[in-house]
């Protein structure tokens, strides 16, 4: 067994002078949520519709917000590998 050693005195602190305490934190700006407008969400719907009056029932179109700024993306669902070419006619 080790001998027991005295305990060592507290550490001291020092506090910072006054000037160089920043009274508050800088205010980050909020970031702008990415949303989809309506002309995006009309032409998604838009295809949907006509891939759906070209027999894809199941066919689906979505608009996707991206980055703020940035247009949305269009996300094609429900459309079966062996019908895509119907794809073409649906969005031209």
């Amino acid at each position: 067994m080790l001998p027991k050693m005295p305990k060592s005195p507290p550490k001291r602190t020092r506090r910072a002078p006054a000037s160089l305490v920043i009274a508050e934190p800088v205010a980050k700006k909020a970031k702008a949520a990415a949303r989809t407008t309506k002309d995006e969400r009309e032409l998604a719907a838009l295809l949907q519709r006509h891939l759906r009056q070209l027999g894809l029932e199941r066919a689906r179109v979505v608009a996707v917000a991206m980055k703020a700024g940035q247009g949305a993306d269009l996300r094609f669902e429900g459309i079966p590998a062996a019908r895509v070419d119907l794809l073409k006619k649906g969005i031209t």
